[in-house]
């Protein structure tokens, strides 16, 4: 179980729409503020309005997949400390390769369990 009252705030980034709104509603319940966005585009935009604490980001999406996104994130000094866990469907050993510092990643379909944990290891490495 995740730490709850944290007002943390997580973006999930995912093109499916079941996938964001089943995350959104369980972490929602946990006491997270939740934003969501369904490609790589659209969530640079938000994130320049409003950084999140913490990002959950897929891989693959249409307009700008997952790793575009990190590159752009992790190269600009005003989002490069915002952690990302990334959520895939294939070889977590591809994500491996653009790791960098406590981001994390995890398979679909997500285990409530793992994600838990992850979420707890980074916010705990923040403080």
């Amino acid at each position: 179980m995740t730490k709850e009252g944290r007002n943390t705030r997580i973006l999930i980034v995912d093109d499916d729409a079941g996938i964001r709104n089943i995350l959104g509603v369980i972490l929602t319940k946990r006491g997270f503020i939740i934003e969501e966005a369904e490609n790589g585009k659209v969530a640079l935009a938000k994130i320049a309005k409003n950084k999140p604490d913490l990002i959950l980001l897929d891989v693959k999406m249409p307009v700008m997949d997952g790793f575009q996104t990190y590159k752009h994130l992790k190269s600009a000094s005003q989002t490069k400390g915002i952690p990302v866990i990334f959520c895939t469907s294939g070889h977590i050993e591809d994500i491996q390769k653009v790791k960098i510092g406590t981001d994390e990643c995890i398979r679909k379909p997500i285990k409530l369990k793992e994600l838990d944990e992850k979420i707890n290891k980074i916010l705990e490495s923040k403080e």
